[in-house]
């Protein structure tokens, strides 16, 4: 039976009753793979799973990129539950495409949330929050090797933690907000006050000699174009 106990307002601590290197870890989701390296490191039992696997075995599940809700069968079933990664300041921002909402928000940083799992969308106690800086330069791609740089860290530091034998957890505090899924239609660009004229210099353009661009921080960003029949 797990132990907890109340920290202060808003915080508890998990008393865990084995060493870590009893511990027997579930990796899910499609960035679990990221962790992989840091339990191999420590010389911890993992195994791979998904929503189908027997978790009966298992003390912890840790993961990220998991884009469903899961069942309460599931969080409810490992010893001490499950943790994943939310790239957001949770409350804020649960829900799709954080990478997307962070730039389209004009955030300073990736806030990468390492949270103990519960029923509904990215909701549970936070156990840490890293923030990984963009830049006015970075572009998704630039910011996906960040998010993958700063889940090592998040698990890094909870396994230090895990040493210990205490996992301690804290309420997300303030108004929860969502945001939405994206799909392709979201990538038409709509805020250019005359998109004509914008169409206009690139379309005079040669791509390959001297390809359209504009410079951000004396860095020159390059606009290329091709033309889709396909409606």
């Amino acid at each position: 039976m797990k132990e907890l106990k109340k920290l202060m307002i808003g915080s508890m601590i998990y008393k865990i009753k084995k060493p870590i290197s009893k511990l027997n870890f579930g990796l899910m989701g499609f960035r679990s793979h990221l962790i992989e390296p840091i339990l191999k490191n420590n010389n911890l039992k993992y195994k791979y799973i998904d929503e189908n696997s027997s978790l009966d075995s298992f003390d912890l599940i840790l993961g990220s990129g998991i884009y469903n809700i899961l069942p309460d069968k599931i969080i409810n079933t490992p010893t001490y539950g499950c943790f994943f990664i939310h790239e957001s300041p949770l409350p804020e921002g649960r829900g799709h495409a954080p990478i997307q909402w962070a730039i389209k928000n004009k955030r300073p940083n990736l806030t990468l949330s390492l949270f103990k799992a519960s029923s509904g969308v990215d909701n549970g106690y936070i156990v840490y929050q890293h923030n990984m800086e963009i830049n006015k330069l970075d572009d998704v791609t630039i910011i996906e090797s960040k998010r993958q740089q700063g889940i090592k860290e998040c698990f890094t530091i909870f396994l230090e933690e895990l040493k210990e034998q205490t996992i301690v957890l804290r309420k997300q505090t303030g108004k929860p907000s969502y945001h939405k899924k994206r799909t392709f239609k979201d990538s038409k660009i709509t805020t250019i006050s005359n998109i004509e004229n914008f169409w206009n210099e690139i379309r005079m353009c040669d791509n390959e000699k001297y390809p359209a661009f504009f410079e951000i921080d004396n860095k020159k960003i390059i606009l290329k174009y091709y033309i889709n029949d396909n409606k």
